[in-house]
C-alpha cells in the first residue's frame, strides 16, 4: 500500500529538505501485520511555491495576521513566519495543501493568554491552539518554537478528521505552566509523520498534579511515523489509544527519547477499538515515575501485535514494563473499567533487545496476554523482580545481567518455552487446544528471512551471518533481511564494528556527541561513535564533524570500510594499475576497489567486453552480506557460492543453482 504525504522544500542540503516547493513522498508499508515501516521518498521535481509572508508580529494579538495570511495563500504554498520574531495568537486553523514555515529557530508563534481567544475544536469537548480539521497534505515545518505561557488547558497542536500530516523540526515548551492539556495530538487522521520534535512540558518531579499534560498522543489514527524525537514532559510522554470506535493501526515509534512523571510509553487507558501493528525502536526511556512502558486495556478493545525493540531504559526510570492500572502497584493489563463492562485481549508482544542500565525499584508486571516474547534483554548491574501472570505462551530467550534479577512466573502462566520454538496459544487465557492424534506431516521449514527465499543469490551467505549473531535484519513479523535495498553508512558501520568485535557485540552509549548529524537519542549513535573511536571513520564531512548516516554506501565506500575491517584502520591499498574500464586509475577509489577485487572481497560488476567495477553503484545489502563472509573469512558449507582462489569469479559449490543479481555474472 504506497500512502502520500506532503513534503515542503526547495532545496536538498546535506540530504535534508527545507522549505521553498512542495514535493511528494511515499510511505512504503513493509510488513504491516507487524507495524514496521520503510520510508521511500519518490523522485523529487522542483516546483515553484508561493511564498506568503505574514510579516512582522503586532506586538499584541496576531490571530487575524496569521489566519489571513493562511486563508489567502493559494493550494502548495507556504505561509512564512518571519525569521527571530515571537507572533501571539489566539486559535489558528490551518488550511489544506499549505505549509506553515517558521523562518528560523527563533522564530516563536506562542498561545495567548487568554483563555477565551482559544477555540475549541470541532467535534470535539476540549479546545486547541494550532488545529487541524479535516485537512490534508498540510505541513508544520521549522526550526522554530512553538510556546504557551498562561495556565489553561488546551492541546497545543491537534490534528483532527485529517490526511497527509507533517510536523518536521519544531519545539513545543510549555515548561513553567501548570499545564493541563496535550502538546501534540492525532486523532483520527491517516498518513502522519512526526520528524525532528522536542517537546518539553512541566519538569519532571516537580510535584505539580497530573492533568494529561502528555506530550504526544497517536489516537485512532492509522499509518503514523514518530521518529527523532525528544520528550520530557509531566504526564505521559507517548500515549497510543483509542478513546473513540475507530482502529489505530501501523504505528512507528524509532529514534526517539521519552522522560515522563508517570508512563515514558502508555497503551491505553482509552481502548474502544483495536491497537494494532505497533513496533517501537531505537527507543531510550528516562525519568519514569509510574512505568517506562505502562499497558492498560480497559474499554473493550483488542491490542496486537506490538513490538519493543532495541531499547534503552535508563536507571532513573521506576518501573521498566507494567501492565496495570492504579499507579505504580497496579497489575491488571486488562479489565473492565466499570463493572460488567467489557473485557478486551492483548495478542503477540515482543520485547527485544532491551538494554537496562538500572532503575527498576519497583516490581515489572506483565499479564493478561497470549503470546508474550521476552528476548535479548541485559539488566546490566540492576535489581528487580519481573512477574508474569495469565499469560498463554510465554518465550524467554537470552536474558543476562546482574544475579539479583529475580523471574517470577505465576501458575496461571501456562505454555511456556525457554530458548526454543514458539508457543502456540488458542485464545486469551488457558492452554491451547490439544493435539490431534494423528498430526500431519511437518511441512519442510522455509528460509529464516520472508525476502531472502533459498533460490537469492546471496541467501547462504545472509543465513552464515545470521547463524553466527552477525545481522539481525531489517524486520520482525515476519523475520526480513531487505537484501535489495541500499546499505546506509550506520548499517555499515554495525556490520564493521561486529567484525572487528564480534558477533552480538553492543556497543556502549556514548556520553557526548561526535557528529552533529548523529544525536545521542539515535539508534546509530552507538555504532558511529564505535567506528570513529576505533579510527575506522574519518565522517563525511568537517567544520562541522557529520556522518550521513542515512547516505546510501557505493560499492567503491564499501570496499573501504571491509578492507580496513581485514587489515586494520591503518590500512592503504597500494597504487592501482587500471584493472577496471570503467576506474580511471586516477580516481580516489581506484586503489581501494582493485585491491578489494583482488583478495576476492567483491567481484567485478562485468567481466565482457571488460573488466568493470561500477564503482557508483549502490551497495546492496545482500553484496554488503557477502563482502562480511568474505572478510571474516566465514565458512562456506557445500552448496554455498564460494569464492575461486584467485577470487576474480563466483562460483557454485554442490547444490542447486542461484539466481544471481543484475551485473553479477560468471567465468568458468
Amino acid at each position: 500500500m504506497n500512502l502520500p504525504i506532503l513534503r515542503s522544500a526547495h532545496l536538498l542540503r546535506g540530504g535534508r529538505m527545507i522549505g521553498g516547493v512542495l514535493i511528494l513522498g511515499l510511505f512504503l508499508l513493509a510488513g504491516s501485520s507487524a507495524g514496521f515501516f520503510a520510508e521511500l521518498i519518490s523522485p523529487y521535481a522542483v516546483q515553484a511555491a508561493e511564498i506568503c509572508k505574514v510579516g512582522s508580529p503586532s506586538g499584541g494579538d496576531d490571530t487575524n495576521k496569521i489566519q489571513n495570511a493562511i486563508n489567502g495563500c493559494p493550494s502548495g504554498g507556504i505561509i512564512l513566519l518571519e525569521a527571530g520574531k515571537t507572533y501571539t495568537a489566539g486559535s489558528i486553523y490551518l488550511k489544506s495543501n499549505t505549509t506553515l514555515k517558521f523562518g528560523s529557530a527563533s522564530t516563536i508563534l506562542r498561545a495567548s493568554p487568554d483563555a477565551s481567544k482559544i477555540d475549541t475544536i470541532p467535534q470535539t469537548s476540549h479546545t486547541g491552539f494550532i488545529i487541524g480539521y479535516k485537512v490534508n497534505n498540510v505541513a508544520i515545518e521549522g526550526p522554530g518554537r512553538i510556546e504557551k505561557v498562561a495556565e489553561n488547558g488546551h492541546s497545543m497542536v491537534e490534528f483532527q478528521r485529517s490526511s497527509g500530516i507533517r510536523v518536521s523540526d519544531i519545539t513545543i515548551d510549555s515548561r513553567g505552566v501548570h499545564y493541563s492539556g496535550f502538546h501534540l495530538v492525532t486523532q483520527g487522521s491517516d498518513n502522519v509523520l512526526f520528524e525532528g520534535v522536542t517537546i518539553y512540558g512541566q519538569q519532571v518531579g516537580s510535584g505539580w498534579p497530573w492533568g494529561g499534560n502528555d506530550g504526544i498522543d497517536i489516537q485512532n489514527s492509522q499509518n503514523v511515523i514518530v521518529r527523532d524525537c525528544f520528550v520530557e514532559t509531566h504526564d505521559d510522554g507517548i500515549a497510543i489509544a483509542t478513546p473513540k470506535g475507530e482502529v489505530l493501526d501501523n504505528l512507528l515509534i524509532e529514534n526517539c527519547t521519552f522522560s515522563s512523571d508517570s508512563a515514558a510509553i502508555k497503551f491505553g487507558t482509552g481502548s474502544l477499538a483495536d491497537i494494532q501493528n505497533v513496533t517501537i525502536r531505537n527507543v531510550t526511556l528516562r525519568k519514569s515515575r509510574n512505568a517506562g512502558i505502562r499497558i492498560v486495556n480497559l474499554d473493550g478493545g483488542t491490542f496486537r501485535n506490538i513490538t519493543f525493540e532495541n531499547l534503552t531504559i535508563k536507571s532513573d526510570v521506576n518501573v521498566w514494563f507494567l501492565c496495570g492500572k492504579g499507579g505504580s502497584t497496579g497489575g491488571v493489563c486488562v479489565a473492565a473499567r466499570n463493572s460488567g463492562g467489557p473485557l478486551g485481549e492483548i495478542f503477540d508482544v515482543t520485547f527485544r533487545n532491551i538494554t537496562i542500565e538500572g532503575g527498576g525499584g519497583s516490581q515489572s508486571k506483565i499479564n493478561d496476554i497470549t503470546r508474550v516474547t521476552f528476548r535479548d534483554i541485559d539488566f546490566g548491574g540492576a535489581s528487580a523482580t519481573v512477574k508474569f501472570s495469565d499469560i498463554c505462551g510465554l518465550s524467554i530467550y537470552n536474558l543476562s545481567g546482574d544475579q539479583n534479577i529475580n523471574i517470577s512466573i505465576a501458575s496461571n502462566v501456562s505454555n511456556i518455552v525457554y530458548n526454543g520454538s514458539a508457543p502456540k496459544c488458542g485464545g486469551s487465557s488457558g492452554p491451547p487446544p490439544a493435539p490431534t492424534p494423528a498430526p500431519s506431516p511437518t511441512p519442510a521449514p522455509g528460509p529464516t528471512f520472508e525476502d531472502v527465499p533459498f533460490s537469492h543469490w546471496a541467501h547462504n551467505y545472509i543465513e552464515v551471518l545470521y547463524q553466527d549473531g552477525y545481522v539481525e535484519g531489517c524486520g520482525t513479523n515476519p523475520l526480513r533481511y531487505c537484501p535489495d535495498q541500499t546499505m546506509t553508512r550506520a548499517e555499515g558501520a554495525v556490520f564493521v564494528v561486529r567484525g572487528i568485535k564480534g558477533a552480538g557485540y553492543l556497543p556502549p552509549q556514548p556520553s557526548s556527541q561526535v557528529f552533529e548529524d548523529v544525536l545521542l537519542s539515535t539508534w546509530e549513535a552507538k555504532w558511529a561513535d564505535a567506528l570513529w573511536k576505533e579510527a575506522y571513520t574519518a565522517g563525511c564531512g568537517t567544520s562541522p564533524l557529520i556522518f550521513c548516516p542515512n547516505n546510501g554506501h557505493t560499492r567503491t565506500e564499501g570496499t573501504v570500510f571491509y578492507l580496513r575491517m581485514m587489515h586494520g584502520p591503518n590500512y592503504y591499498p597500494p597504487d592501482p594499475v587500471g584493472l577496471f574500464s570503467d576506474v580511471p586509475v586516477g580516481f580516489w577509489g581506484a586503489r581501494w576497489a582493485e585491491a578489494a577485487y583482488q583478495v576476492g572481497l567483491i567481484p567485478a560488476c562485468e567481466t565482457s567486453p571488460s573488466l568493470q567495477f561500477c564503482p557508483d553503484e549502490a551497495l546492496t545489502r545482500a553484496m554488503g552480506a557477502y563482502m562480511m563472509v568474505q572478510a571474516k573469512g566465514l565458512n562456506v558449507p557445500q552448496g554455498f557460492l564460494e569464492c575461486t582462489t584467485n577470487c576474480r569469479s563466483i562460483v557454485l559449490g554442490v547444490g542447486a543453482i542461484h539466481e544471481l543479481p543484475h551485473r553479477i555474472s560468471f567465468n568458468n
